[in-house]
């Protein structure tokens, strides 16, 4: 899996990407970011800390690669 450290320390925090099988999943450590990510686009796949999104969904690779880029630019 491909994590990244956003922050470092007492508050440090991570990005990961995932692609198994039937799906993309972004996991982050910022849970509070998640639920954000999951109220704007409540039809991607949302489990506790994780993003899914089916790669037959091809209608909603673009919202994530939006929050994927709003993340990194973070």
């Amino acid at each position: 899996m491909l994590t990244y450290v956003l922050q470092e320390g007492k508050e440090r925090n991570y990005i990961a990407f995932c692609m198994p099988k039937t799906h993309f999943s972004l996991h982050m450590t910022d849970l509070e970011y998640v639920w954000k990510i999951h109220h704007r686009f409540p039809h991607l796949g949302n489990r506790k800390g994780c993003i899914n999104v089916k790669y037959k969904n091809r209608e909603l690779w673009n919202p994530l690669f939006a929050v994927i880029d709003e993340v990194v630019e973070w």
